[in-house]
């Protein structure tokens, strides 16, 4: 078994599936014809125009019990600068118990171990209640996240809790914060740079002093010890000019205000709009406008739920290590499945280095516990016969 899921791994990464940059039709078409010989049915995953963004698989047992998912995406993120990997970010290659690649950790070992525990479940008949899932996402690290989005609209039912195979064992993720993401634009009077009787209004140096105002402003105070990171606010983006001769009348910035539980979205747009509508207005100009684009909300599953302990008493067993629920600074999918009250345990799987990094690898030696962990935590879920509902704090 070993064996074969680190072939598979390794046959993915060989096939380049960069979100935005690469086809993902090759690496699904791939995945799919596995799938068909060994007789599992592959279910294709399609946004609102009809594109592919990914397949689904579905076992069912007729005795009744939980719906349980199991996630991991197909797309990866770019290279970088090929010429700095010690070996081609499609090599797959397998060495001194590491195997090389872009998307080896992030997430295709994930998307072999769950082709694998399919294939058991189905072979075996295993499934000894309920109905099992596994979501292969092509739209994950655009950001869109279509494939799960779509899962969840075709699905003929929805999930009681979904495993997310992100690589990591030292910690078990529960819980992430969420993401506001504005726009602001501020606005100037236009005149020759080189004028000297019409100086005009320069809109950079007017969004200068409000990057300043958002940099030197304490943010909200979080108070639940699960977020001890408390929240953050980053300028992602400044665009603004037309050249070099003309005073800029126009200026934008992106915004992204990572949220907590007590600090949400209400609380960080009541933030932003104190130091935006706060500013100095300049008679005759146009004020500053904000657009505020996607936001989901930050989760936390509470650690004494019986999702949470179950996964952390297989997997502290199967490790034979401590292993420390924890809440991720990133957003993920689980902030998203969270808000449509689906709960999602988001991170666990391999160990890695270098993820998203100049030689991205995973450790080949924790192929084989993460397997035998989410074996276990399905077995296990399915012989409980419970539906795992959200908690919330």
């Amino acid at each position: 078994m070993r064996e074969e899921i680190i072939k598979l791994t390794s046959e993915l990464v060989k096939i380049p599936s960069r979100a935005g940059i690469d086809s993902v039709e090759k690496i699904q078409n791939y995945l799919e014809k596995w799938f068909e010989k060994r007789e599992i049915a592959v279910i294709p995953l399609l946004d609102r125009e009809d594109l592919k963004v990914g397949f689904y698989l579905h076992i069912h047992s007729d005795i009744p019990g939980p719906a349980i998912c199991l996630n991991s995406c197909l797309d990866t993120a770019p290279f970088g600068d090929e010429g700095q990997w010690i070996y081609s970010p499609t090599s797959g290659i397998e060495k001194d118990e590491y195997l090389y690649g872009r998307g080896s950790a992030d997430s295709k070992v994930a998307v072999s171990i769950f082709s694998h525990l399919a294939d058991y479940f189905q072979k075996n008949k295993s499934l000894l209640a309920g109905d099992l899932f596994f979501v292969f996402d092509a739209d994950e690290h655009t950001g869109n996240f279509q494939g799960i989005r779509s899962f969840l609209d075709q699905s003929p039912i929805k999930p009681d809790a979904v495993l997310i195979g992100y690589p990591g064992n030292d910690k078990l993720i529960i819980g992430s914060r969420g993401f506001l993401r504005a726009e602001i634009t501020v606005y100037g009077a236009s005149a020759h740079s080189g004028s000297s009787s019409k100086t005009g209004i320069n809109a950079i140096s007017e969004m200068a002093k409000i990057i300043q105002s958002i940099k030197e402003k304490s943010l909200p105070k979080e108070n639940n010890t699960s977020f001890g990171m408390g929240p953050k606010v980053t300028i992602t983006e400044v665009n603004g000019g037309d050249g070099y001769n003309l005073v800029p009348d126009r200026c934008s910035c992106k915004l992204d205000f990572r949220l907590t539980p007590n600090v949400n979205k209400e609380v960080a747009e009541r933030w932003i709009e104190s130091i935006i509508y706060n500013n100095r207005l300049v008679d005759g100009i146009k004020p500053p406008q904000i657009k505020y684009r996607e936001s989901w909300p930050a989760f936390h599953l509470p650690v004494e739920s019986e999702f949470v302990q179950l996964f952390l008493e297989i997997a502290q067993r199967v490790f034979q290590k401590n292993i420390v629920p924890s809440v991720s600074g990133p957003s993920n999918i689980g902030n998203f499945l969270a808000s449509r009250g689906i709960p999602a345990l988001s991170g666990f799987g391999v160990s890695y280095d270098q993820i998203h990094a100049t030689d991205e690898r995973v450790h080949l030696e924790t192929v084989m516990p993460v397997y035998e962990v989410y074996r276990q935590v399905i077995l296990s879920m399915m012989k409980s016969k419970k539906q795992f509902v959200v908690q919330k704090e």
